[in-house]
């Protein structure tokens, strides 16, 4: 069977991504293709995940240059018909591969880049500029050499005589248009050929240190009834392992046993691991995760959980999207949290999120036995805003790719806000 197209993905560390988009791409009305993933030294789980999902031809380069990254890339093809996607960006809908690639059967259209959506949680900067550059009407371009490969379309056998440069560090896209357009070849946009993209154009990363928001006001940002959202992104709590550390000299008391049952049954969760030294547990478990003896609760907590993913895929042989955290010390756990944590989770593109107590309180500190009001010091709080306890135990969610990294709460965090005090206290 002939192949219509072959898909080129160039990726670096897009474990995050590279599931959700190649899934999408399986959804097509068109399928037979096949995927060319050109990957620059991934440190995470991308190839390993690409190659879970049938991806057969992988090419490994060293140096990224994007011209010369698809020149590689095309080189292995087996269509008359290359396209170009960004791992990061998920097609709208099944027909976004037959939208993409239809106008190139027309006389002298040689390349064909479809529309950017924003997601929810792409930066403000970020959908202005994707809102902007791509309408809602196609158009055919004989001037015009704008394109874009993050959603792009090929005709091979023009690229066998106008390939991409090898030496440029960026915008080769339009490098290219500008080639084809002066020897009369003709570009087209498709607006129907629609995919969500989290970067955008130019790329304004924000990093958030902490972000207290409701997923509500980001959503009211963006016509989401217009787009929906990608059902790649969207993510279910039985496909997430929870991870719940207790000792056997409390598994077998009847609070306890209370507790858990509360947090199991509350969030109607299925894939519950039990970690300590349990020996009557009826759940899944895996061996015992020491803490780390020292006074950051942060930097103890990143050593539980990064040890807890790394336990679960080595016995388990799967790589889970995200991971919750829970911890049966706290008594009063609030019940069902997690799934309602869990769409703010996936629609607000978080790192982590979890449960913080938001508190108008006054405070103070004690020094050489001198007791001073924390408003005193030299970073006052603010008391027209409130500070957040954080209770990670109470049911933290992390994105995997993100343990992974530096951090375990990454650099998008979400909180869960709850004002009932009782819900801090712990055994």
């Amino acid at each position: 069977m002939k192949i219509r197209a072959s898909i080129i993905i160039r990726t670096k560390n897009e474990e995050e991504w590279i599931v959700p988009c190649i899934n999408a791409i399986k959804k097509q009305s068109i399928k037979n293709t096949e995927i060319i993933l050109v990957d620059n030294c991934s440190e995470d789980k991308t190839v390993k995940l690409a190659k879970s999902l049938g991806v057969k031809k992988i090419v490994k380069i060293k140096k990224y240059l994007p011209g010369k990254a698809l020149n590689i890339g095309i080189t292995k093809s087996n269509s008359d018909t290359v396209v170009i996607l960004s791992a990061h960006c998920i097609p709208k809908n099944k027909y976004w591969l037959k939208n993409l690639i239809s106008p190139l059967v027309q006389k002298n259209i040689v390349g064909v880049y479809g529309r950017q959506i924003p997601l929810p949680f792409t930066s403000t900067e970020d959908k202005r500029d994707l809102i902007l550059t791509f309408g809602k009407e196609d158009k055919l371009q004989k001037k015009d050499y704008f394109f874009h490969n993050a959603n792009s379309a090929i005709n091979k056998k023009v690229w066998q005589k106008i390939k991409f440069d090898n030496k440029l560090t960026n915008i080769e896209d339009r490098d290219w248009g500008k080639k084809v357009i002066s020897k009369d070849y003709n570009l087209y946009y498709s607006s129907e050929a629609s995919v969500f993209h989290y970067h955008g154009l130019h790329q304004h990363e924000r990093k958030l240190s902490f972000r207290a928001s409701s997923v509500i006001s980001i959503m009211q940002k963006l016509d989401i009834d217009e787009h929906g959202f990608p059902d790649e992104l969207k993510i279910n709590m039985e496909n997430i392992p929870v991870f719940i550390p207790l000792k056997d000299n409390r598994y077998n008391k009847p609070m306890y046993k209370k507790i858990l049952n509360i947090i199991i049954k509350s969030n109607k969760l299925k894939k519950v691991f039990i970690y300590g030294d349990i020996k009557h547990a009826n759940y899944f478990k895996i061996p015992l995760l020491n803490r780390n003896k020292n006074n950051d609760k942060n930097k103890d907590l990143q050593i539980v959980i990064k040890n807890a993913l790394r336990e679960y895929e080595k016995v388990y042989k799967k790589i889970p999207r995200a991971i919750v955290y829970i911890a049966p010390s706290f008594i009063n756990p609030i019940k069902g949290i997690l799934k309602k944590s869990l769409k703010d989770f996936y629609l607000g593109g978080f790192s982590s999120i979890f449960p913080a107590y938001q508190d108008f309180g006054s405070y103070w500190i004690e020094e050489e036995s001198i007791f001073q009001n924390i408003d005193t010091k030299k970073n006052p709080i603010d008391r027209g805003n409130p500070i957040y306890k954080a209770c990670y135990g109470l049911g933290t969610i992390f994105r995997t790719s993100s343990i992974r990294k530096s951090s375990i709460f990454g650099n998008r965090i979400g909180v869960r806000k709850f004002f009932n005090l009782k819900n801090t206290l712990r055994d």
